[in-house]
């Protein structure tokens, strides 16, 4: 069976009702973000609340160690970064930590990423979402770039507390 085509009134009429049911959604107040620095950065877009609101604060400590591949050289610098966000429905919260630098040692490298944090959540019952980023390059008499990158969730830690996590990974 061949469909016909639709007239642009048709096409005009659909569009108005779109828009019309769309201008009916309650929506957030927009809301600026800050300038992104090399420091941690919290980005915050909260939906209509209509959960309950509680404000935790602390800190993440991601004490990383990362295997490294044969081909890079000790000496070889690596930059780290860090994401972190909790899993409730209601709230959309991130923290963020770039470029934390560290160097290649006996094919191993460490860093420790701090991510201090200020999140509302609808539950205390919430987990988070860890991952660490990694980038390293290296030129010299062999070439090297490579990046990679891991993660894990946690229960959502007590207000005020300064939680360490241990994270490995491989580049």
């Amino acid at each position: 069976m061949r469909q016909r085509k639709a007239t642009r009134r048709e096409i005009t009429a659909l569009i108005a009702a779109a828009l019309t049911v769309l201008a009916m959604i309650p929506v957030a107040p927009a809301q600026t973000l800050p300038e992104r620095s090399a420091g941690p950065t919290t980005y915050r877009v909260a939906r209509v609340p209509t959960a309950a609101r509680i404000e935790v604060t602390g800190t993440l400590v991601l004490d990383v160690t990362l295997r490294v591949d044969a081909d890079l050289p000790d000496g070889a610098s690596l930059a780290f970064s860090g994401t972190a966000a909790p899993s409730d429905d209601s709230y959309i919260e991130e923290v963020d930590v770039y470029s934390i630098a560290a160097k290649v040692a006996n094919h191993q490298a460490t860093a420790k990423v701090t991510l201090p944090y200020a999140w509302l959540v609808a539950s205390t019952e919430d987990k988070v979402a860890i991952s660490v980023y990694v980038t390293g390059t290296y030129e010299g008499a062999a070439s090297f770039s490579g990046n990679s990158s891991f993660s894990t969730t946690i229960d959502l830690p007590k207000n005020g507390a300064r939680t360490t996590i241990d994270l490995e990974g491989a580049i």
